[in-house]
């Protein structure tokens, strides 16, 4: 009877310590997460799963067919440190306290999973592809390796997922072995549409969200097929976390880094759990609202700690480890889930914004209050009535819930601001109505005289275009004497500039030309390239081309990583005063009398571009 007692014992206790009585392993089960940027709900689709054989045929198609798929989930902030956060303390981000993508840092007073794993004598990674998650953020606390050392070039600011595959694999191969592991990937691809990609047959795909997808997609199956050569497919719980949406259809006044509509903050959720190779694979989904904070609680549970308490008791948080067992939901359908954006407060631009689901009711907690019945409005294009007797309940269930709270209501940015925002994301993501760009660019800096970084934008087009009138006419408006020196001088007119200061340096080859010393001009950019054109020929002068052309390749990424940031709706801590116009150094290059000295710094750049295509790293 005692070995009977035993048994049953052990048949009540299975499911609290593993992922389900599906795994039997000799070591506790492993945990990966992959944390992907801009992965909505919608991203991609599980209807058309299997090839001719009836086989998964990519990394999507293999969680849609052995995972269990979470088609509510909902991201606790539209900024990916915050959701990070959260997930690692199963928190909300006004109780972590990191609630944006700057300098702010996880306190270390917060208990966060990968420590308790590495307690339970787990091996724990971060690997991150780049922005905007870094270390700073405080998210390396208990993981032993955090690996975050992404080198931008001029053509990619971040690091592929298959590079992250790589280092993760070569992780598990040389420090893992036999061990459980917790560990974690940032994949930041789906912000880069522009950005070409390349199949797995060598083959270059278009320039598209699609493409960056499929390129995901191709990734996690060289992922898949890696853990499964190591035997470390069945014995992990894999999680496919979605951190936020990118929406397809604009909203007048709304950018993805604070609308806290459906399709900002519903996103991709799967998880595959643990299991022998005699279990069948799971298929279901539910339909109930989880949010990310759930997936922290899980962790905790699967590595057999309770998860911390909620501040609010209103904000229940619970695991999602029994509907990994069975498709049977338990915990409160009516709970209400918190979604916020801490991007105004943090860029300067207004108060944080915050929204709350309850059901299939989504409440915008802002200074003119909005709810939808997502039930019948899908699309939350139809905000109810505020006489409807279904809002004002709303109001003093839910929103009354956040202003008891002290939360404050969001206030909406101004009509230009948002219009510049979506100029600057245009722009710089390489539309294709060029023309139509420029057009709204003038209109706006005429609404918004005051902002000197407008009409930087459109010389810095101009100079690209080598469309010298437009400089000119910019230099005028604006006051920027060499803007209209460097047109004048590319018409053939009579040009005039100040002999003094870096204005100087632009007299370089007339009688009247006095070269200035470091006091009177500080750009080290602009002086390094005088020292290359003075110089003689020889060795110092190659020399000399070479420490402009570093210093030049550096400033270039500089400035293409803030143009990147803004085609990001200024989702990055990079200061967005980055991109404001020409540089000296290229208004210099671009008078005629240095049009060689232009081609060789082109050419120079070009087969560093084509060098890095070929998988080497620059040379400076």
């Amino acid at each position: 009877m005692l070995g009977m007692a035993k048994f049953f014992v052990l048949m009540i206790i299975c499911p609290l310590v593993l992922s389900g009585c599906g795994w039997s392993g000799k070591r506790p089960p492993s945990i990966l997460i992959v944390a992907v940027e801009y992965l909505g709900f919608d991203s991609f689709s599980c209807t058309t799963l299997e090839d001719s054989q009836g086989k998964p045929t990519d990394g999507f198609d293999t969680f849609c067919e052995e995972s269990v798929r979470f088609t509510h989930a909902f991201t606790p902030s539209v900024m990916s440190q915050a959701s990070l956060a959260s997930i690692m303390t199963a928190r909300y981000p006004f109780e972590h306290g990191v609630w944006h993508n700057g300098s702010q840092f996880l306190s270390a007073q917060f208990l966060t999973a990968p420590e308790v794993a590495i307690e339970k004598g787990y091996r724990t990674a971060f690997f991150s592809g780049g922005p905007p998650v870094w270390r700073k953020s405080g998210l390396s606390q208990g993981f032993e390796v955090f690996e975050d050392n992404v080198r931008p070039s001029l053509l990619v600011p971040y690091r592929p997922i298959q590079e992250n595959v790589n280092h993760l694999t070569k992780w598990l191969e040389k420090d893992v072995g036999e061990a459980p592991f917790f560990s974690l990937f940032f994949v930041p691809d789906l912000q880069f549409p522009d950005i070409t990609t390349v199949n797995e047959s060598g083959e270059i795909r278009d320039r598209s969200t699609a493409s960056q997808l499929k390129e995901v997609s191709e990734s996690l199956g060289t992922l898949i097929r890696n853990l499964r050569r190591l035997r470390r497919w069945d014995d992990t719980t894999i999680f496919l976390v979605g951190l936020n949406g990118r929406p397809k259809v604009s909203r007048p006044g709304e950018l993805e880094t604070y609308s806290l509509y459906s399709e900002a903050t519903q996103v991709a959720l799967y998880i595959k759990p643990a299991r022998t190779k005699r279990d069948l694979a799971l298929e279901w989904k539910i339909d109930k609202n989880v949010s990310l904070i759930d997936v922290g609680a899980t962790l905790f549970d699967l590595l057999g700690a309770p998860a911390p308490s909620p501040s609010e008791q209103r904000l229940e948080v619970t695991s999602l480890r029994k509907v990994l067992e069975r498709p049977e939901v338990t915990w409160n359908q009516d709970r209400i889930l918190m979604v916020e954006s801490g991007w105004p407060q943090w860029r300067g631009m207004g108060g944080s914004r915050f929204a709350l689901r309850k059901g299939h009711y989504l409440a915008l907690y802002d200074s003119r209050p909005k709810a939808f019945n997502t039930l019948i409005d899908r699309q939350e294009l139809s905000p109810l009535s505020e006489k409807d007797p279904l809002f004002r309940s709303l109001q003093l269930d839910v929103l009354s819930y956040l202003q008891d709270k002290g939360f404050q209501a969001w206030t909406p940015l101004t009509s230009t601001l948002v219009e510049k925002l979506e100029l600057g994301r245009l722009l710089w993501r390489l539309s294709k109505d060029t023309e139509e760009v420029k057009r709204r660019l003038k209109l706006l800096a005429v609404n918004r005289p005051w902002d000197r970084q407008l009409i930087g934008w459109q010389a810095q087009l101009a100079l690209q275009e080598g469309n010298w009138e437009w400089l000119r006419e910019l230099g005028e408006e604006s006051g920027e004497r060499l803007w209209w020196y460097v047109a004048d001088i590319n018409l053939g007119r009579p040009a005039r500039i100040q002999n003094r200061g870096c204005d100087a340096i632009f007299l370089f080859g007339t009688e009247s030309y006095r070269p200035p010393n470091s006091q009177e001009c500080d750009d080290e950019l602009l002086l390094a390239l005088l020292k290359w054109v003075e110089s003689s020929k020889g060795a110092q002068r190659t020399t000399l081309q070479d420490q402009f052309i570093r210093l030049y390749l550096q400033r270039k990424i500089e400035l293409n990583i803030g143009q990147w940031n803004y085609s990001n709706a200024l989702n990055w801590d990079v200061d967005p005063d980055v991109v404001s116009g020409p540089l000296p150094a290229d208004l210099f290059l671009a008078l005629p009398k240095l049009s060689n000295y232009a081609s060789a710094v082109q050419s120079r750049l070009s087969r560093e571009n084509e060098r890095f295509k070929a998988g080497a790293t620059f040379e400076f």
